[in-house]
This record gives structure tokens, C-alpha cells and sequence, in this order.
């Protein structure tokens, strides 16, 4: 997705001049940097989602099974920006995304664990259980 990103990303560079040409101004080639790095993560998205490309899917996020169902139109749009956000800013970015998303499906996993363990105290307390 990334190299597909910088691929079309590189073709606009080229036709648009302002673009592919340094500035000596350092604001100006601020603002030049960081509408190359929007225009690639816009690319990321629109490839992503033509591609369905599904990251939460492909990282396992059972959490996120109940949006995709509920809401799937937001569940396509945390889905194309995660990926825009993914190939437009590289590996640290997605290590610091990937934690996140451990701790979002560990909390999801420790909320069904202690649901099921109040259920099974209720169960065995219930004093219809010993007549």
C-alpha cells in the first residue's frame, strides 16, 4: 500500500512543480512537506478502501467487530484513516498504533472475563440453585 501510495504520490509531484522542487524558505517547504504528506495519505485511503483492505480485520481486533456490524460506514472510515495514517507516516507510527490497538483488545478481553466471573458468582449464589 505504501509503495503504491509514493507511486501515485511521485506522479503528482512531477506534474505539479510546486510540489516536486525544494523550497529555500523554510516555512514554504514546510508547507510543501506536509501537503506531500497529505496528498499520500489520501492516496492511502482511496487505494485502501477500492482495495477493501481491512487492518483491524487483519490485525484480529475482535473489538471492533461490533462497530463494523452496528456502523459499518465508521468502521470503513477508522479503516481508511488508520491505513492513510499507516503509509503516509511508516513503522513508528505503526508500532504506537499497534500497541494501542493490544490494549484496546486486552481491555475488551478483561471486560468479557470479569462479565463471565459475576455470572458465575451469581450462579452459584442463587438461592433458588439450593432447593
Amino acid at each position: 500500500m505504501r509503495a503504491a501510495s509514493k507511486s501515485l504520490t511521485d506522479l503528482i509531484k512531477a506534474r505539479w512543480t510546486w510540489l516536486g522542487q525544494p523550497r529555500l524558505h523554510p516555512q514554504e517547504e514546510k508547507l510543501r512537506q506536509r501537503a506531500i504528506v497529505f496528498i499520500s495519505a489520501a492516496i492511502a485511503a482511496l487505494l485502501a478502501t477500492f482495495a477493501s483492505v481491512d487492518v483491524f480485520g487483519l490485525l484480529g481486533l475482535e473489538a471492533l467487530a461490533g462497530l463494523r456490524a452496528s456502523l459499518p460506514w465508521l468502521y470503513t472510515l477508522l479503516n481508511m484513516i488508520c491505513v492513510a495514517l499507516l503509509a503516509s507516516l511508516g513503522a513508528p507510527f505503526l508500532h504506537e498504533v499497534l500497541s494501542i490497538l493490544d490494549r484496546i483488545q486486552a481491555e475488551h478481553l478483561l471486560r468479557n472475563l470479569r462479565n463471565q466471573m459475576i455470572q458465575w458468582q451469581l450462579l452459584e449464589s442463587d438461592p433458588s440453585k439450593d432447593r
